[in-house]
């Protein structure tokens, strides 16, 4: 059974790497509450010192303890910018220090720590974007039998973290006695790591400057389609060499001044 289990793993990830897709899963990260009890110490907010306030946010995750979080086999994973970041067992905390600006996050169900592949998900509980600022703190509670008491004052009602069972919470709300206060830290553990509690700065820039480029090289792509439609600018073809040559675009200028801002920002970590 185990042999067959880990070559369906195997062909997921050959069909991943052939199609280029995302292959979601925490495989090895995933046990629930009931397989391995939250057994961090009670919850305390960080101390300043531990995040950089004047530059950066600072996201808590929660979830309570309930009959149905205590009983669960597999925790829901939680992706920060389509990245697996940890799984959140019932009775736990953890938080994330993370760049400002628009970060998506996500939850999946695990089967077997298996979630999906590109589009399709085994089972998609939130997917959206939230618009972070420097030195604010941010809570997200998870919670799959009761809502929160009213919808956080920046959301629309049709936003994904207003409604279901991720949802961003005010502070007022997340620091009730029966909320925040009630949990434990979600340490480590065996066959349960939490790979958050830390902070996501540097790869968020990272995320941020690769899908910048990707989106400027596309911009680039139609301001050249643009040209060609309007006959200033016609493209090569492999069978004719007598193309012209590419001309000063817009898009350059641009291209060129996020790689030096980039550049810059790498240069000052070191």
């Amino acid at each position: 059974m185990n042999n067959r289990y880990y070559r369906l793993i195997a062909a997921a990830l050959l069909i991943m790497t052939l199609a280029g897709c995302s292959f979601y899963q925490s495989i090895g990260r995933s046990p629930g509450a009931y397989l391995v009890p939250v057994k961090g110490s009670d919850f305390v907010h960080i101390d300043d010192s531990d995040w950089n306030a004047g530059s950066y946010a600072l996201v808590y995750f929660y979830r309570v303890d309930s009959q149905w979080a205590a009983d669960e086999l597999e925790a829901p994973s939680i992706y920060v910018d389509n990245r697996q970041i940890f799984n959140i067992r019932g009775n736990s905390y953890t938080w994330l220090e993370l760049e400002p600006g628009v970060r998506r996050i996500a939850a999946r169900r695990p089967l077997m720590g298996l979630e999906g592949i590109g589009r399709f998900s085994l089972d998609l509980i939130t997917d959206g974007e939230v618009s972070l600022e420097a030195g604010q703190i941010y809570y997200f509670r998870y919670n799959e039998l009761t809502q929160p008491e009213g919808r956080h004052p920046s959301l629309s009602a049709d936003h994904p973290f207003a409604n279901g069972d991720l949802q961003l919470v005010s502070r007022d709300h997340a620091m009730q006695r029966h909320e925040l206060p009630s949990v434990r830290f979600l340490q480590s553990q065996f066959l349960a790591p939490n790979r958050a509690a830390r902070s996501l700065v540097r790869q968020n820039q990272d995320d941020d400057f690769k899908r910048d480029m990707a989106e400027l090289q596309q911009a680039r792509k139609d301001e050249l389609a643009q040209l060609a439609a309007q006959g200033a600018y016609r493209p090569a073809r492999w069978y004719w060499p007598f193309a012209s040559a590419e001309p000063l675009l817009a898009t350059d200028q641009l291209i060129r001044e996020r790689k030096a801002a980039y550049a810059r920002l790498v240069e000052s970590r070191r």
